[in-house]
């Protein structure tokens, strides 16, 4: 099983080996780009400016405007992907419990026969494929993508195998000539496995927060054994490419809503690779916050019991203030240890309290997954009260055995 057609991939390498041998012709071979602490040199110090230009387009094959192969593409392309399914090995080896691929070139316009939008081979969907393929206890993955441009690359791979999801939050068509012009909210998927959620021009923090958990909300419901970000940044509202305006602070919320579904469904398993960002500054600020994120959130797995311990630590007295202010309605994500369709893994499905009361609990909850009042008892005897439930915030899962 693969992501790339084989004829994508040969042609690749076909464009490959020709930069080299324009490299070689234009004697650009033994030049390296010179590494030192406070820059890279781009060509040798002694050149003339015109003599730079020419070494800089003369092993240059052009894909379409905005992608180019020159000398030192394959490797790094090759590099780029190959992190990312290193990824997915030292996480489902148990040699850490996430990581974040910082790549180049970006990889999530790329598609199965075609390279486009800076992207060769696409990083996220390669590694996706490699983790389903390679380990058995991986049956579904997922792909959530915050890069202010739509996946396009991702979503045409995936949108007929309903083993693979596909969550993008991505500037609307608001602007006909915005890159790539696809990721439409009605494009679906064979199996609603992908979705669409388009930013209007201007967005800030509230409709991308709103848009990006309705994403997060169905893909609790995918209930997916790994999950892949396609961490781009060029959502920030410092970019030049795009009108988005997401402070890095989204960046590290974002990352803590997709790490509270892998704790659920897949034992913490999250691999992130970069994809786009067009201002340095930008790219910095936002990816210490996805990085913070990935190393202060405890990804490993917690057990019902241990879950329904915390739950049951949280507690309020039961005396209430008539003059306070009422509750909101508490949206739960209830999980059982009840076997899903597909034979394994935990049911969990959403539902909003209108009422925090154990009765509004069970009649909410015996039309979603019809169990009954002994559900609300754990098996160490813990019961779920009145005053846990008005201790809650919202966004809280609740686990019963």
């Amino acid at each position: 099983e693969r992501f790339h057609n084989k004829n994508h991939i040969d042609k690749l390498f076909r464009l490959f080996e020709r930069s080299q041998e324009k490299a070689a012709r234009a004697g650009l071979n033994d030049f390296k780009p010179q590494i030192s602490d406070d820059k890279i040199s781009k060509s040798p110090r002694n050149t003339k400016r015109k003599d730079r230009k020419n070494m800089n387009t003369a092993d240059r094959i052009v894909i379409d405007e905005d992608t180019s192969i020159m000398r030192f593409t394959e490797e790094a392309a090759l590099f780029a992907a190959g992190s990312a399914v290193q990824a997915v090995d030292d996480v489902m080896k148990g040699q850490t419990v996430n990581a974040f691929c910082v790549v180049r070139p970006p990889g999530h316009h790329a598609e199965r026969s075609k390279a486009m939008g800076f992207c060769f081979f696409n990083n996220a969907a390669i590694a996706a494929v490699h983790a389903r393929h390679t380990y058995d206890e991986v049956e579904k993955v997922a792909v959530i993508d915050f890069d202010v441009h739509h996946g396009n690359g991702t979503q045409e791979g995936f949108e007929n195998n309903p083993y693979l999801f596909y969550g993008s939050t991505h500037e609307g068509l608001d602007n006909p000539d915005f890159f790539p012009g696809t990721g439409r909210e009605h494009e679906t998927g064979v199996a609603n496995n992908i979705v669409n959620r388009p930013l209007p021009e201007g967005s800030g923090s509230v409709v991308f927060r709103r848009k990006f958990t309705e994403i997060m909300t169905l893909l609790n419901d995918f209930s997916p054994d790994f999950i892949i970000i396609s961490a781009g940044f060029d959502a920030a509202v410092q970019d030049p490419l795009a009108d988005i305006e997401l402070e890095s602070e989204d960046f590290y919320w974002a990352t803590v809503e997709i790490l509270k579904i892998a704790q659920i469904h897949c034992k913490g398993r999250v691999v992130s690779v970069l994809e786009g960002g067009y201002n340095l500054n930008a790219i910095a600020s936002a990816a210490v916050q996805h990085i913070k994120a990935l190393l202060t959130i405890d990804t490993q797995e917690t057990s019902v019991e241990e879950a329904i311990k915390q739950l049951a630590a949280t507690t309020i007295s039961s005396e209430t203030n008539s003059d306070s202010p009422p509750l909101p309605p508490l949206r739960l994500s209830i999980c059982t240890n009840r076997k899903s369709k597909s034979g394994t893994g935990a049911t969990v499905k959403p539902i909003i309290l209108k009422e925090r009361t154990v009765n509004e609990l069970l009649r909410i909850g015996s039309q979603k997954l019809k169990f009954s009042a002994s559900k609300t008892s754990t098996a160490s005897g813990q019961v779920v009260t009145d005053e846990i439930l008005k201790a809650m915030k919202n966004d809280t899962l609740v686990l019963f055995s």
